[in-house]
């Protein structure tokens, strides 16, 4: 049977860090991408503390350089045709803030939203395909596509755990990190059921949009927005699309969340598509936002990649902050980027800085000061 030293499961943020910083460390590691899920991170900020701290650690050791870092509010609401800053941010801390967050978000557009918000010069979605080039560069990673884990098997003590591949092939890994959708777990063998863990996370579905642009749009905005999309009939809540400018303006990502039912049906993702337009056509206007020649927002994309994910972010249950794990499987956890970037960060700053040679609460992040937005 053979042996590997690190199996790493998942192709979003948790399994992309967690390869990244044990490769350069030097240690073997196999990268299944599972389902392939992942997303582009949705806005160009992240939690501060632990999360920024280990995002710039992978950046270091990887040998780039994410740009200073700056602490603020960076997310912008459009309401009434105009841009004003998020309402939360006018509350105390609290739940005064929390509540008011919870009352302008829908429960799955709140996992992209920071609390305490902080960015670098250089956004994740500038900074996530150069990592992850770095990363399947680095000696000693085995990349591969489209294979999971099929069962687990106990092995004996200090032997660490077996695994069943996908594909039928059996390995013993020293240490397994599963970081790909939760919701594919309890299909597999020699888990116990129920998995506590699991419990209430109610899995949501993203349609994702990376627009290149002719000329570039917002170039100088270092925020991220928020905006209404159209209500379809019968919808009792307002959902929002969210959504950033990145490379000086020529490319743009936007993020609408679905329901878990609504991914079944190609129509209504679709629909949800050209609402999205619809919208970002509303929301960015006039010669402020436009380049010469060009009188919406649509006009000016070139081509476009749109991905539909399902179950990759959780509507409810706690936030993520930390591995978990089985008590008779020792040596895997279980890691997910299903509440956010920040929080996936979290988890892998929790399983892996001590032995990696940093903690995520010690390493200072570089000084910072409140932003200075310009005016939208």
């Amino acid at each position: 049977m053979k042996k590997v030293q690190n199996l790493i499961v998942g192709d979003g943020w948790a399994a992309l860090a967690s390869a990244g910083l044990l490769a350069q460390a030097g240690q073997k590691v196999r990268w299944l991408a599972g389902t392939g899920s992942r997303l582009v991170s949705p806005l160009p900020v992240l939690e501060q503390g632990q999360a920024a701290r280990v995002w710039r650690e992978l950046a270091s050791r990887l040998g780039v350089d994410p740009g200073s870092v700056t602490s603020g509010s960076f997310l912008r609401e459009f309401k009434n045709k105009s841009f004003r800053q998020a309402p939360w941010t006018r509350c105390p801390e609290g739940n005064e803030r929390r509540d008011a967050r919870e009352e302008a978000l829908w429960a799955p557009e709140l996992r992209a939203v920071p609390d305490a918000e902080c960015r670098f010069e250089h956004s994740p979605a500038e900074l996530e395909e150069q990592f992850r080039s770095l990363v399947m560069a680095l000696p000693g990673v085995e990349r591969e596509l489209e294979i999971g884990i099929q069962e687990f098997r106990t092995a004996a003590p200090g032997e660490g755990v077996e695994v069943v591949l996908t594909t039928g092939e059996a390995l013993r890994a020293e240490r397994v990190i599963f970081a790909d959708r939760w919701n594919t777990i309890p299909v597999i063998q020699g888990l116990p059921k129920p998995i506590p863990f699991l419990r209430g996370r109610e899995p949501m579905g993203a349609l994702q949009a990376l627009f290149n642009h002719s000329a570039p749009v917002g170039a100088d905005r270092a925020e991220g927005f928020y905006g209404p999309i159209q209500r379809e009939a019968g919808e009792e809540f307002q959902r929002n699309l969210v959504g950033h400018f990145f490379d000086d303006g020529r490319k743009s990502v936007w993020t609408l969340f679905m329901g878990s039912d609504e991914g079944e049906d190609n129509h209504e993702i679709t629909k949800r598509l050209r609402r999205l337009k619809q919208a970002l056509d509303k929301m960015f206007t006039g010669e402020s936002w436009l380049p010469a020649g060009k009188a919406e927002f649509m006009a000016t994309v070139t081509s476009e990649q749109v991905r539909f994910e399902e179950a990759v972010v959780f509507s409810a249950g706690d936030t993520v902050q930390k591995p978990e794990s089985l008590p008779k499987l020792p040596g895997v956890f279980f890691l997910t980027d299903g509440a956010g970037l920040s929080a996936s960060l979290e988890q892998v700053g929790e399983l892996l800085g001590q032995e990696l040679g940093f903690s995520p609460d010690e390493m200072p992040l570089a000084e910072s000061a409140p932003i200075e937005t310009t005016p939208v």
